[in-house]
């Protein structure tokens, strides 16, 4: 009874890292090299409890490897099948080893929650505080001013996609390039690119200004009026040279006075007198010339 409770105090082990400021829950065993695949007993893989005990047993194998990339994926999938105070926690931890510090953040925070919720061990309890500590001392925070006029509850802001509360004091980012999106309504969009260092740091963010949307107005076309269509129509229709010109020849050719056409008259009334005249005179010379010759002399008839 003596060496199996001896055994079971050896088999969890703190494990001191970077001059002891990174604690992790690991299980003494064999240590293979990097690279190496871990296998380890199938339990029925129908069986969720069984399964997530699997993959929690070869997180710590990949852990002791040194790969903490697949350590850190095998937690996150035994916490999945079945959560546990114990998985999140070191899941929490093989997050910050990884430099995932939002993630690991995430973690330890749920971790912390339910060591005080079920009131569990006192020294799980200081290590996901220590940690947690660590992990947003690492993280660049920022906080949001809205513009003049707007309400923080009427202004929705994302960073990298995700809704965040711009009530809020502050938010931790990671190092790297982000997309800071904010809306509202009957405004346009509001968009920035914001780079943050690798050091951790303080920055305030002004969002703005909201632009608002011009309402579009439809186009609705001018009644034209009837008369003014024709008008149009007539002196598209018009050549520009030719017409003027052809007024004016009308216009002088035209009678522009009572006197001009009285004498018009009367030269048709002279005219027709002069041809009856000329009529009198010719049939007066042909009877005077009959009237000299005697009718016995005119011959009738001929041989």
């Amino acid at each position: 009874m003596k060496r199996t409770l001896a055994l079971a105090l050896a088999a969890m082990t703190f494990t001191m890292e970077g001059g002891g400021t990174s604690r992790v829950l690991a299980a003494e065993q064999e240590r293979p090299g990097p690279g190496h695949q871990i296998t380890s007993p199938r339990p029925n893989d129908g069986d969720p409890v069984a399964l997530s005990n699997r993959l929690f047993d070869e997180a710590k194998a990949y852990l002791a490897a040194g790969d903490v990339v697949s350590a850190c994926a095998a937690f996150a999938r035994s916490n999945a099948l079945v959560p546990r105070v114990g998985t999140v926690l070191n899941l929490g931890l093989c997050r910050e080893r990884e430099g995932r510090f939002l993630s690991a953040r995430e973690a330890l925070q749920t971790a912390l929650a339910l060591l005080k919720k079920d009131g569990g061990r006192h020294d799980r309890v200081e290590i996901a505080v220590e940690h947690l500590r660590s992990v947003e001392a690492a993280l660049s925070w920022l906080s949001f001013d809205v513009p003049e006029g707007s309400s923080a509850a009427s202004v929705e802001v994302r960073v990298d996609g995700a809704l965040i509360d711009v009530t809020a004091d502050a938010i931790p980012v990671e190092s790297g390039v982000h997309r800071i999106t904010a809306t509202a309504a009957d405004c346009v969009p509001w968009d920035m690119e914001l780079s943050v260092s690798p050091a951790a740091e303080r920055r305030t963010i002004r969002i703005g200004p909201l632009v608002p949307l011009v309402p579009l107005v439809p186009l609705v076309p001018t009644p034209v009026p009837a008369t003014a269509a024709v008008t149009s129509v007539s002196t598209a229709m018009a050549r520009p040279e030719t017409a003027p010109v052809a007024r004016a020849e009308l216009s002088s050719s035209a009678p522009t006075s009572e006197g001009q056409t009285r004498a018009r008259g009367w030269l048709w009334v002279g005219g027709g007198v002069t041809v009856i005249a000329a009529a009198v005179v010719t049939v007066l010379l042909v009877t005077s010339s009959r009237s000299q010759y005697p009718s016995s002399t005119v011959r009738e008839t001929y041989p």
